[in-house]
């Protein structure tokens, strides 16, 4: 009996090892992640915060630092008629660290901006982000998302009161890793 009790231990060892083996710390090099949520903008000058939305993709070259996509919109009411709208595409450089359950990072992105603002023309220009978040892990796969973000548009000719293109960006979301 001893000795059937421990061949089944034995097996079932053997059974669950590849799985173990599997299972690996999240992000780990050559894996992705996908990502999205809503958050709380608030553009520089004349035009009143509101929510907007951003959402991305991540392949890590290592498990520190991955590079992606990032995009995202808002709309916002203005003092002097019509909405304020902005939306980006924007290629993202990402360094995380990583402390148990918390992964710290800061990120930078490059792309175009479509703007258009009230008394302006429509346009599309080339800007860029600096900032910084939290991922906070509740899965091995899957964690909350915390970010700030300072978006700049230094070439849009906004012509509406004392306003421009740039605004913070306060994201919610949650995370995939894959």
């Amino acid at each position: 009996m001893k000795r059937l009790r421990m061949a089944l231990q034995v097996a079932a060892l053997l059974l669950a090892l590849p799985a173990l083996s599997s299972a690996q710390r999240m992000p780990q090099e050559g894996g992705w992640s996908v990502w999205g949520g809503l958050g709380l903008t608030n553009p520089t000058g004349d035009i009143d915060a509101d929510f907007g939305f951003s959402g991305g993709i991540d392949y890590f070259i290592t498990r520190n630092f991955s590079l992606g996509a990032l995009g995202g919109a808002w709309s916002a009411d203005t003092d002097f008629g019509g909405d304020a709208k902005e939306a980006y595409v924007d290629f993202v450089a990402t360094y995380n660290w990583e402390h148990g359950k918390l992964h710290p990072y800061v990120q930078a992105g490059i792309g175009p901006y479509f703007v258009d603002f009230p008394f302006s023309e429509r346009e599309t220009e080339v800007g860029g982000f600096l900032g910084g978040g939290l991922d906070i892990f509740f899965s091995e796969r899957a964690a909350i998302d915390i970010a700030l973000r300072y978006h700049i548009v230094p070439d849009a000719d906004v012509v509406a009161g004392d306003s421009d293109a740039k605004f913070f960006e306060a994201h919610g979301g949650v995370k995939f890793y894959f």
